[in-house]
């Protein structure tokens, strides 16, 4: 929801790509943290870890970050457009909403996946491997 009221100002696309950065970033250390320190066990949960918990996260976040992108350089467009005519943006706006929701959707079931269904498969999967 951050990346998407940012996204409503010309100046939240720095934040945008920012913000974007930083959850790659931890992503990717974490994940090569777990396969350095663990060996298979590491790289079987980390990609168990990837496959259920992280997915949907960041098809979700890389959505919402594609769009809010979008969306400012589109009022960026009107901003310094010459003409001096009215616009209604109210068809920009709705799509913009519409691509929250589907995202916060996305989101909160990659939530409910991590909490409920991913330690009970990492126990199963781990247990093999002990």
């Amino acid at each position: 929801i951050i990346i998407w009221l940012l996204g409503l100002s010309i100046i939240g696309i720095i934040f945008q790509i920012f913000i974007l950065y930083i959850k790659s970033f931890i992503l990717g250390f974490t994940v090569s943290g777990m396969m350095l320190t663990y060996k298979i066990k590491g790289i079987i949960s980390s990609l168990l870890y990837l496959v259920f918990g992280e997915l949907l996260s960041l098809i979700g976040v890389l959505i919402i970050s594609t769009v809010s992108t979008y969306f400012t350089l589109y009022l960026i467009k009107l901003i310094f457009k010459k003409k001096n005519r009215v616009v209604s943006n109210k068809k920009e706006i709705k799509k913009y909403c519409i691509m929250l929701l589907i995202c916060v959707i996305l989101v909160s079931l990659s939530s409910v996946l991590e909490s409920f269904l991913l330690p009970k498969i990492l126990k199963l999967i781990i247990s093999w491997f002990i």
